[in-house]
């Protein structure tokens, strides 16, 4: 299991979703996309900012 400390949960299982790259031919940088599951809440956040978007 991997914790996230920022957001205050662990996460259980990863999976890789995708990996691409934005820019074809113009810049060699691949995004890799996961997503977490079976998240519980193990602390309080570090990173009271953390996806709070206005």
């Amino acid at each position: 299991m991997s914790e996230a400390l920022e957001i205050g949960h662990r996460i259980g299982l990863v999976e890789h979703v995708a990996t691409f790259e934005p820019m074809i031919s113009t810049v060699c940088s691949p995004r890799h996309v996961f997503v977490g599951r079976d998240a519980e809440l193990v602390a309080e956040p570090t990173e009271f900012d953390e996806g709070v978007y206005e």
